[in-house]
This record gives C-alpha cells, sequence and structure tokens, in this order.
C-alpha cells in the first residue's frame, strides 16, 4: 500500500482529462490523469481535495494515482432552468397567470 497524501486539485483540463494537484504540505504540483480517479462519474474542479498516491509514469515521471475525494463530491456543473410566468392584466379583474 502507498502513502496518502492530502492535496487540493488546482487545475484541471476537461478536455483533455488531466490537470494537477498542489499538496497540502507543501512541494511541487503533481500530474493528475482521470483514468486516476476511483469515483469517475463527476468531474474533478479546482480547488477539490482529494487524497492521492504518488507514483511515476513509464517516462519516470511524478504522477498521482488511487485518488479519492475528501468529503463531498465535487457538484458537477449543470444548467438550471429558470420558469418563466406569463401574467395577463385586467383592471377589473387584477394579475391572473396564464
Amino acid at each position: 500500500m502507498r502513502l496518502q497524501v492530502q492535496g487540493k486539485i488546482t487545475t484541471w483540463n476537461d478536455e483533455k482529462g488531466f490537470g494537477f494537484i498542489t499538496p497540502v504540505s507543501g512541494g511541487d504540483r503533481v500530474f493528475i490523469h482521470i483514468k486516476a480517479i476511483h469515483r469517475r462519474h463527476q468531474r474533478p474542479q479546482p480547488g477539490q481535495e482529494v487524497y492521492y498516491s504518488v507514483s511515476k509514469d513509464k517516462q519516470g515521471r511524478v504522477c498521482a494515482t488511487d485518488v479519492a475525494y475528501i468529503g463531498k463530491e465535487p457538484a458537477s456543473p449543470q444548467r438550471t432552468l429558470q420558469k418563466t410566468t406569463a401574467f395577463i392584466l385586467n383592471p377589473e379583474m387584477g394579475i391572473w397567470p396564464l
């Protein structure tokens, strides 16, 4: 089992599926790929705190593995629908919703 490090996702490129984690204890940023995240149904967001293990890729570069969100998962970007209500204004009967 690898040592778990706590950090914060500081940058994330959703189109390319990677970003960087900055360790809470300080030090160099660590590369993170979407495949290293346990629960991929929610996309990472900058500012999200995570636990991760440090490893090296095939080229010997430092990268995060076994990444897990701490606490609440990041909110996925959602489009909010606004309900629009129309009214009829009749001086004798008042205001009536359509």
